[in-house]
């Protein structure tokens, strides 16, 4: 799969790293990982809401 098509290119990696570093930075992706994903799951119900609602919309009017 290319880069661009690819949903997780954009995901935050943990490098390895020696030292204290290396648990700050897990936390860290971790975190940047979990807004990510709040994000995709809003956009995702914004879209399935928007169908519903154009749907209902559609059964009224043939409704009428």
């Amino acid at each position: 799969m290319s880069e661009r098509n690819d949903p997780n290119s954009n995901l935050p990696v943990a490098k390895s790293k020696s030292g204290r570093g290396r648990y700050s930075q897990l936390v860290s992706a971790i975190a940047s990982l979990n807004t990510q994903m709040v994000a995709r799951v809003a956009t995702a119900a914004n879209q399935a809401l928007v169908l519903r609602n154009w749907i209902v919309g559609a059964y009224v009017v043939e409704f009428e």
